[in-house]
Parts: structure tokens; sequence; C-alpha cells
């Protein structure tokens, strides 16, 4: 539900992590407007960085995240913003 300036938005960052099993960068999905992104995944900063195809136009766009950790427990995030 958040807004931003187009200017501003060349990749999607968030942080996660799991004491117990672990997460690798194959259990990472982000798709963003229906479009899968290559994403990297910092084990130690426990940093995801998830790369744009294409620059994002103005109006709303959709995002989808899912994170599983190494032992299949999952986490889903569903949501939209907007550019301006």
């Amino acid at each position: 539900g958040s807004k931003y300036r187009q200017k501003d938005i060349d990749r999607v960052e968030f942080f996660t992590d799991d004491d117990l099993s672990g997460i690798d960068e194959n259990n990472i999905e982000i798709i963003l407007d229906d479009k899968l992104l290559i994403v990297e995944y910092n084990s130690y900063q426990k940093k995801v960085v998830g790369y744009l195809n294409q620059e994002l136009f103005p109006g709303e766009h959709t995002i989808y995240i899912k994170v599983n950790d190494n032992s299949n427990n999952q986490k889903i995030i569903n949501g939209t913003f907007e550019v301006k």
C-alpha cells in the first residue's frame, strides 16, 4: 500500500533469517507484476535483493514474496504498491 517515486525504485530489498535450518537463495521467490525476479541472498547480512527486469511505470503494482527455510517452513507476503 506504499507509494514510491519512479526514480527511486530499481530493486526490492528486505531482510530475512532462520536460526535453525537456514535459508538459501533457491528458497526465495519474488514475483513483481507476474514476473519472477532474479534474487540474491547474502546470508551474512541476512539481506535479500531482487533485481527489477525493467523500469516500473507509474500506477499500481503487485508483489508476491515467498521464503522457505531448509525445513520447508514457509512465509508468504502479498501486496500492492503505487509508483508515481
